[in-house]
Protein backbone atom coordinates (compact mmCIF):
# COMPACT_ATOMS: atom_id res chain seq x y z
CA UNK A 1 0.00 0.00 0.00
CA UNK A 2 2.78 2.45 1.12
CA UNK A 3 4.65 1.70 -2.89
CA UNK A 4 0.57 2.48 -4.54
CA UNK A 5 0.81 6.20 -2.41
CA UNK A 6 4.31 6.62 -3.57
CA UNK A 7 3.86 5.98 -6.92
CA UNK A 8 0.64 8.07 -7.44
CA UNK A 9 2.38 10.75 -5.89
CA UNK A 10 5.52 10.57 -7.70
CA UNK A 11 3.04 10.55 -11.06
CA UNK A 12 0.99 13.66 -9.50
CA UNK A 13 4.19 15.92 -8.99
CA UNK A 14 5.81 14.87 -12.17
CA UNK A 15 2.99 15.77 -13.67
CA UNK A 16 2.68 19.11 -12.72
CA UNK A 17 6.54 19.27 -13.58
CA UNK A 18 5.59 18.48 -16.92
CA UNK A 19 3.09 21.53 -17.41
CA UNK A 20 5.18 23.70 -15.95
CA UNK A 21 7.75 23.38 -18.34
CA UNK A 22 4.98 23.66 -21.51
CA UNK A 23 5.68 25.97 -23.92
CA UNK A 24 2.36 27.11 -23.69
CA UNK A 25 1.70 28.49 -20.26
CA UNK A 26 -2.10 28.46 -18.63
CA UNK A 27 -3.93 32.12 -17.43
CA UNK A 28 -4.25 31.46 -13.61
CA UNK A 29 -7.18 30.10 -12.09
CA UNK A 30 -9.04 32.50 -9.50
CA UNK A 31 -10.06 30.35 -7.28
CA UNK A 32 -11.84 32.98 -4.57
CA UNK A 33 -11.88 37.00 -4.73
CA UNK A 34 -13.37 39.21 -1.85
CA UNK A 35 -16.60 40.60 -2.75
CA UNK A 36 -17.67 43.78 -3.10
CA UNK A 37 -16.81 46.34 -0.86
CA UNK A 38 -19.31 48.61 1.03
CA UNK A 39 -19.09 52.12 0.08
CA UNK A 40 -19.34 54.60 2.59
CA UNK A 41 -20.57 58.00 2.67
CA UNK A 42 -17.92 60.63 3.91
CA UNK A 43 -20.73 61.96 6.34
CA UNK A 44 -21.23 58.76 7.25
CA UNK A 45 -17.61 58.40 7.97
CA UNK A 46 -16.65 60.96 9.81
CA UNK A 47 -20.28 60.50 12.28
CA UNK A 48 -18.76 56.71 13.10
CA UNK A 49 -15.11 57.98 13.80
CA UNK A 50 -17.08 60.36 16.56
CA UNK A 51 -18.63 57.39 17.66
CA UNK A 52 -15.69 55.25 17.99
CA UNK A 53 -13.87 58.30 20.04
CA UNK A 54 -16.82 58.15 22.65
CA UNK A 55 -15.98 54.36 23.26
CA UNK A 56 -14.28 53.10 26.51
CA UNK A 57 -10.63 52.59 26.27
CA UNK A 58 -10.36 48.66 25.47
CA UNK A 59 -13.43 48.56 23.63
CA UNK A 60 -13.96 45.27 21.79
CA UNK A 61 -16.17 47.03 19.42
CA UNK A 62 -13.09 49.09 18.45
CA UNK A 63 -10.63 46.49 18.04
CA UNK A 64 -13.36 44.49 15.40
CA UNK A 65 -13.59 47.68 13.46
CA UNK A 66 -9.89 47.78 13.30
CA UNK A 67 -9.37 43.59 12.34
CA UNK A 68 -12.69 44.89 9.94
CA UNK A 69 -10.39 47.70 8.16
CA UNK A 70 -7.58 45.15 7.83
CA UNK A 71 -9.90 42.52 5.72
CA UNK A 72 -10.74 45.80 3.67
CA UNK A 73 -7.75 46.71 2.79
CA UNK A 74 -6.59 43.35 2.19
CA UNK A 75 -9.12 43.03 -0.47
CA UNK A 76 -8.34 46.85 -2.10
CA UNK A 77 -4.92 44.45 -2.44
CA UNK A 78 -6.66 41.60 -4.16
CA UNK A 79 -9.05 43.37 -5.95
CA UNK A 80 -6.24 46.17 -7.85
CA UNK A 81 -3.56 43.07 -8.29
CA UNK A 82 -6.85 41.09 -10.19
CA UNK A 83 -7.24 44.02 -12.28
CA UNK A 84 -3.47 43.69 -13.37
CA UNK A 85 -4.18 40.65 -14.94
CA UNK A 86 -7.27 40.66 -16.42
Amino acid sequence: MKFIIIGILTLTLSNCDNAQMSSQRARPIIVSQCPELAKYKTADLKRAAKELNLLPANSQIAELLTDYNKLRDACRVLSNRMRLYY
